[in-house]
């Protein structure tokens, strides 16, 4: 399935499929490239998973500073600069 947004992508989508937890990326997935504003609609998203008891982590390619600024205010893990999608954090 595609979606055009993670926000489509909602928690029983996920466990109709046995999808326990997710990883996303944090530029161009929940925030626009270079951005410092997460626009509701993700916020809900990241809050309907958490309700849902379905863990989110941040993996991104991005830097330390800025996945750990993110992961701290929305309460995730985030790694940082991970290679993806052939680093060996993305692994």
């Amino acid at each position: 399935a595609v979606a055009a947004s993670v926000t489509e992508v909602t928690p029983d989508f996920l466990r109709a499929r046995g999808v326990r937890a997710v990883m996303v990326d944090l530029d161009d997935t929940l925030l626009a490239a270079g951005s410092d504003r997460l626009e509701p609609p993700f916020r809900a998203w990241l809050a309907s998973l958490r309700a849902a008891g379905i863990p989110v982590v941040i993996l991104s390619n991005g830097t330390h500073s800025r996945v750990a600024r993110w992961a701290e205010e929305l309460e995730l893990i985030g790694l940082a600069l991970t290679g993806k999608p052939w680093g060996r954090a993305f692994r």
